[in-house]
C-alpha cells in the first residue's frame, strides 16, 4: 500500500530539483532501473525468494508517478519479447506482465478507445 511514509523520499529529492519536470508546475516523477533485472518479479524461481517477489510492481510504480522503466536489456526469463522498441504493458496477477507488450500505435488508438 502506498502512503505517506513511501512517498517522503520525494521531498530529499525535489529539494534539491530532483525528480521534477521543468515545466510551469513541476511535476514529480521519476525513471526506474530495477535491481538484479527482476521487474514484475520476473525473476522468480521456486526456492529463490531473494529477488522481487512483487508482481503488481508495474502499477505500483504507476502510482507512484514513475514516467518509464529501463531495466532492459536482460536474459532469460526477464526479457521481453520484443527489442530495440519502445513498449507499454498492463499489469496482471502473474509475473513478468510486461510478457504481452503494447506498441505506442497501440497506446494511442486505446487512449482515444477509452476517452468515448
Amino acid at each position: 500500500m502506498i502512503n505517506a511514509t513511501n512517498t517522503d523520499v520525494y521531498g530529499v529529492f525535489t529539494k534539491w530539483g530532483g525528480c521534477l519536470t521543468a515545466e510551469a508546475t513541476p511535476r514529480v516523477t521519476f525513471g526506474f532501473i530495477h535491481g538484479m533485472w527482476a521487474l514484475d518479479n520476473s525473476r522468480w524461481i521456486p526456492g529463490y525468494p531473494q529477488y522481487c517477489g512483487v508482481n503488481h510492481e508495474l502499477s505500483l510504480l504507476r502510482q507512484l508517478n514513475c514516467y518509464a522503466d529501463f531495466t532492459f536489456p536482460a536474459w532469460s526469463t526477464m526479457e521481453p519479447p520484443v527489442e530495440n522498441i519502445i513498449f507499454y504493458a498492463r499489469d496482471d496477477d502473474a509475473w513478468g506482465s510486461y510478457k504481452n507488450p503494447r506498441t505506442h500505435a497501440w497506446f494511442r488508438w486505446a487512449s482515444r478507445r477509452s476517452a468515448i
